[in-house]
């Protein structure tokens, strides 16, 4: 609900910044807001499937070649590490588990969605 709740503040936000509607920017509250110029990136994918161990949270700026994720096996062994591609942010895991977490993912499908500044 909180998810919806920024994801409807947001839309109205924008449509009264475009005076398409009438009042106030409301601020928003009680989530990460970043201020700047931003551009989405697409995701970067794992080369091996397994459980994914995430290294480092979201909206937080990250150099190039900051490790921000970890591919483990079954047998509990660290196979790959996901790095920054680039300096920016992520904005969004692409699956959690139940936990938050660790999760699965398939060889060469996406671990995260990335952003940068312009």
């Amino acid at each position: 609900q909180g998810v919806v709740r920024i994801g409807v503040k947001g839309i109205m936000n924008t449509l009264r910044s475009l005076r398409m509607i009438q009042g106030d920017v409301d601020p928003q509250t009680g989530t990460l807001v970043l201020k700047g110029q931003f551009v989405a990136r697409g995701s970067v994918r794992a080369n091996r499937s397994g459980l994914v161990n995430r290294l480092v949270e979201t909206g937080v700026k990250l150099p190039k070649g900051t490790e921000i994720a970890e591919i483990i096996n079954p047998y509990g062994e660290m196979i790959e590490t996901v790095e920054m591609p680039f300096d920016g942010y992520i904005w969004a895991w692409t699956i959690a588990g139940p936990d938050g977490r660790n999760w699965c993912v398939q060889s060469g499908s996406p671990v995260a969605y990335l952003f940068s500044e312009t």
